[in-house]
């Protein structure tokens, strides 16, 4: 009587085309999965942009008097002999957490947490920005904020970025290599978009150039 079951040949015929279907596969999921996290976290800095509009209706139009966590201790302990930083440190370390300012509008402390956030390896120390700062995002509106400026600090707030992740945790899989990896940004008109390394560094405001 014949049997019923698979030979081996037919087994392994069968096992070969799963793993070549996986193969196929496991990419379309990682780029699916890195989609949702990427959208998630451009929801967030909307959110945020969401929260600093309503500061700005609170407050005559000033962007929040604030510093986020990463900047300050980047100029009080990272580099505190950097001249960029030494003008404003006295401000800085007085400055309320971004966080906390904002928290109010929000009602949501994830709202500050990247969802793509991972390890970043080299030659610096291995830093979850959002377990050691409480914020994985970096707030630029300190430098106007130091001033007391209000929105028309930008001549073109659509291209002016606000807000964006501390760390390119965005891109192909969200790993390196770095020219791939991107981030997420805020701009000073509240629209959001995925920018490149370079990209932001073009937008941002920079501390050199205020009054």
């Amino acid at each position: 009587m014949k049997s019923s079951g698979l030979t081996l040949i037919e087994l392994l015929i069968v096992i070969a085309i799963i793993s070549i279907l996986a193969a196929l596969l496991l990419p379309v999921f990682a780029r699916a999965r890195e989609s949702a996290l990427t959208l998630q976290c451009l929801s967030n800095l909307r959110q945020q942009g969401v929260a600093i509009a309503l500061y700005q209706r609170d407050y005559d139009g000033y962007y929040p008097y604030a510093v986020d966590n990463f900047t300050k201790q980047e100029a009080l302990n990272t580099h505190p002999g950097d001249p960029g930083y030494t003008p404003y440190v006295p401000y800085l370390a007085k400055m309320p957490d971004y966080v906390d300012v904002l928290y109010p509008y929000v009602k949501s402390h994830e709202v500050f947490h990247c969802p793509a956030e991972h390890y970043l390896t080299g030659s610096n120390p291995i830093w979850q920005m959002y377990r050691v700062y409480g914020c994985s995002y970096e707030y630029y509106g300190v430098w106007p904020a130091l001033f007391h400026q209000t929105e028309q600090y930008y001549h073109d707030p659509t291209e002016a970025i606000l807000v964006s992740d501390i760390l390119p945790w965005h891109g192909p899989e969200g790993i390196p290599p770095y020219a791939y990896e991107r981030f997420n940004a805020l701009f000073a008109d509240f629209h959001v978009k995925t920018v490149s390394v370079n990209y932001l560094y073009e937008h941002i405001p920079p501390y050199s150039f205020l009054p």
